[in-house]
């Protein structure tokens, strides 16, 4: 094979505890990864702007001093001050210092276990930052030189730069990163970059290297640096056999190994800026240099502005088209024989989040049994946008691994689901129904990394013991055992027990390896009873343990002090109307979905059977239905059986079922009098003479605050009666309760426009900054697509802005 040459430009390398650094040619044939770049840079005595901005999303994430450790973790030495947002990414150390504070530098020589190489960095660690959308980092870096470290030319080899060379440490990085990347690079020449591989970012080099290869048998320089220090892009690149051949020092607290050693840290030569060793203090004193990074998603560019000292301004942009759509973040430094401190103080970081989920699957036979992983059924971590939901299986089919061996998959069937931690059971509406119905459970993502664990055991014979108890949990007869095999059901014995009877609403039936409240197999069931002498008929309840006083899964969950119907059918025919508990809806009246929801064909709610989802919308355009109809699901969870009423979406007139959990869906319409209402439809409401609402009187516009004299019921809705004797609608989505300001004035951070539309397609104006602007109104994008979530918009003369407060002052 012809050897190749490859023009290649390298961070720092080490060479017998020497660093280095340059561009050099390297001749060999090797596996390198090209990124395509465009670079315009510049030094500018002028401030400049973002290039890019962050879109209406709700996914965006803030982050500042305050909840900084909140999303990023801490590797090796960095230490974080929280009341200053500062981060410390390595404290000094006394490698290469002898005992009287000489600098005596001779490597491999006075090296020092006590005093190794050093590399630290932060790292966001809750969740993955979104490519497709913009980033911006604001804060300040402070250089702490170690000016003991005078230059010692003792059996180096080596031409000192001057004193400065050692004393401003080796330098630091900003660095995009692969999701499962290592926490910090190679010490030293590395920048905490090297050995992380497919990173990219901006680096502050401050060392000046030279890498030969055997140096001690005369062999030949590979790298040499261009001029320190220096500001400018870098990235990592893979140099098979690279390690192998230089041997260079990796630092204490990095933890990388194998081929990854070969991805090596190089510099941009075209976007480099020379800076003065002068210019990183003022005067020799700590001074906070202005800092700002931007990832501007539109043009695959990364764009940074630094102010050094003595306020001399360095700024460049470069194109990185071969990135990853999500990605890590990560602020790293180190030092070697070179040292100083390194404080970068965090204004603000914002971006736009992916959420994670982590998912373990574990084999515990008892809860005294160490957890181990199930073989074949490694950890699965399964990431999105954090307006939608993780698919957490427990079907241990679904998550088997490729490389698991046929025994391995062969014994997966002996295994049963019987626990769960980390599940958060109120956002969870088919929690109950884990083991079974395809055994999938929507786990909301969140801003921060979720951790769930999913515990098995081979005992496929399961054991519920029932007890029999009056209304006060006391017991009244001895209790009974059953048991029977995973997923099968069994009817619930009921005793015959003189002066007592049985509670109507006590379960007729158990599956084995249903999940109880507390996210563990059920194991006993409490009947209650109540006394023949008279009393009202108190609610069952079904719990894992037997003080726990967990409600069993759709037999008496119990709201505002009402119990429901238990069945085990899940056909709407089978529901005696007069058990549904009081919190839900009447049949034929409108409900309307706070959160996302599914519509599903039949009421176990299994995903391959989902009609339409409704995303979580602003209260003006919730999600509504009619209720048709009640089932039950197979494990008892209530189900409304719905119409969609939603008649300018494309869903509208779909029927099936949806959740009847009242965290999730509400009567559309008021109960209660309220004294004072808000308009808040953007249309306005009308005024009518009569509770059918027929007879138009006056018109109020969004914003009118109402005074209410009564509330009325009409049919399954209810009118709102004004002091003046007028009728209006007493819909939730049209009116709300209590005073509320209503934006009357905006000021404009910076250039918009308007567009004619809420949706903000059509533009038909530039606006200056600084411009105030008078409101009429307010409304949101996608008002009738019950897939997208809306963006506020503001209507102002001649069509709508944004109501982003990122471009806006908001005035009341």
């Amino acid at each position: 094979m012809l050897s190749k040459h490859y023009l290649l430009n390298f961070s720092k390398i080490t060479l017998y505890g020497i660093f280095f650094m340059s561009s050099f040619i390297f001749a060999s044939s090797m596996d390198s990864r090209c990124i395509f770049a465009a670079d315009l840079t510049s030094q500018t005595n002028m401030n400049t702007n973002s290039v890019g901005q962050m879109n209406d999303l709700n996914n965006k994430i803030t982050i500042d001093k305050n909840n900084f450790e909140t999303y990023f973790q801490r590797s090796s030495r960095t230490s974080y001050d929280p009341q200053n947002g500062a981060i410390l990414l390595y404290p000094l150390n006394n490698r290469y210092m002898t005992a009287d504070g000489k600098f005596d530098y001779r490597p491999g020589i006075n090296d020092g276990a006590d005093n190794p190489a050093l590399a630290g960095s932060v790292y966001l660690n809750k969740n993955l930052i979104d490519m497709k959308n913009d980033f911006s980092l604001n804060g300040s870096i402070s250089i702490k030189p170690d000016f003991r470290r005078k230059a010692s030319l003792k059996n180096t080899g080596i031409t000192d730069e001057g004193d400065n060379s050692y004393q401003y440490g080796d330098g630091f990085s900003f660095a995009f990163r692969p999701a499962d990347s290592a926490p910090v690079g190679v010490s030293g020449m590395g920048l905490g970059m090297t050995g992380i591989p497919h990173a990219f970012g901006v680096a502050l080099d401050f060392y000046h290297n030279k890498v030969y290869a055997n140096k001690a048998n005369g062999g030949e320089l590979l790298l040499s640096d261009q001029s320190v220090p220096n500001v400018g892009f870098a990235y990592t690149q893979n140099i098979p056999g690279f390690y192998d051949k230089v041997g260079y020092t990796i630092g204490d607290g990095v933890d990388i190994s194998g081929s990854d050693l070969d991805w090596m840290t190089r510099f941009d030569s075209q976007g480099e800026h020379l800076l003065g060793y002068s210019d990183l203090t003022k005067d020799g004193n700590v001074e906070k240099m202005p800092f700002k990074l931007t990832w501007d998603a539109k043009n695959n560019a990364l764009h940074y502005n630094f102010q050094d000292a003595n306020q001399h301004q360095y700024e460049g942009t470069k194109v990185f088209s071969d990135r990853p759509d999500l990605t890590n973040f990560a602020i790293a430094g180190s030092g070697n024989a070179a040292q100083a401190e390194y404080r970068i103080n965090i204004d603000k970081i914002q971006y736009a989040a992916y959420g994670i989920v982590n998912a373990q699957y574990l084999y515990q036979n008892n809860e005294n049994d160490q957890p181990v992983e199930i073989p074949g059924v490694p950890a699965h971590q399964t990431s999105g946008s954090l307006n939608d939901n993780a698919k957490i299986s427990s079907k241990l089919t679904d998550v088997v691994s490729s490389d698991a061996t046929e025994s391995q998959k062969q014994s997966l069937s002996e295994y049963h689901l019987w626990k769960v931690e980390g599940f958060p059971t109120k956002n969870l509406e088919d929690y109950y129904t884990l083991p079974f119905s395809g055994g999938v459970a929507q786990l909301p993502f969140s801003d921060v990394t979720q951790n769930v664990k999913l515990y098995y055991r081979k005992d496929s014979l399961l054991s519920v013991v029932i007890n029999y108890v009056d209304e006060n949990g006391k017991k009244i007869a001895d209790p009974e055992t059953i048991q029977g095999s995973f997923n099968t059901e069994k009817d619930i014995p009921v005793k015959v027990i003189n002066g007592y009877s049985p509670d109507t609403s006590n379960p007729k039936t158990v599956r084995f390896g249903t999940l109880g409240s507390d996210g563990k197999v059920i194991t006993q069931i409490d009947l209650k009873y109540h006394q023949n002498s008279g009393g009202a008929s108190s609610s069952s309840s079904v719990s894992s343990s037997a003080s726990s006083s967990s409600a069993y899964p759709g037999t008496s969950e119990s709201i505002n002090g009402s119990s429901s119907l238990t069945t085990s059918s899940a056909s709407s025919s089978s529901i005696d109307v007069s058990d549904i508990p009081k919190y839900a809806a009447k049949e034929n009246a409108a409900v309307y979905a706070l959160k996302n929801i599914y519509l599903y064909r039949n009421a176990d709610f299994n995903s391959k059977e989902r009609l339409a989802k409704y995303v979580k919308k602003p209260r003006i355009y919730r999600p509504m239905f009619v209720v048709t109809g009640y089932a039950r699901s197979t494990t008892g969870r209530l189900r409304y059986e719905v119409r969609d009423v939603n008649h300018l979406s494309k869903t509208a007139g779909k029927k099936g079922y949806i959740t009847a959990n009242w965290n999730y869906v509400r009567p559309v319409y008021y109960a209660k009098k309220q004294s004072i209402i808000t308009v808040i439809n953007p249309r306005g409401v009308r005024a009518y003479r009569n509770a059918k609402l027929a007879g138009r009187s006056a018109h109020f516009r969004q914003g009118s605050r109402l005074h209410v004299k009564q509330i009325v019921k009409h049919n399954l809705t209810t009118r709102f009666i004004l002091t003046n004797g007028k009728y209006i609608t007493a819909n939730r989505k049209l009116v709300k309760m209590g005073k509320h300001k209503q934006v009357r004035l905006v000021k404009t951070k910076r250039m918009i426009n308007r567009y004619s539309n809420a949706n903000l397609t059509k533009k038909n104006l530039h606006i200056v900054k600084n411009k105030r602007l008078k409101v009429y109104g307010f409304d949101y994008s996608h008002g009738n697509n019950m897939g997208k979530p809306g963006a506020l918009r503001y209507r102002i003369v001649g069509g709508y802005i944004t109501g982003n407060t990122r471009y806006i002052y908001i005035y009341k």
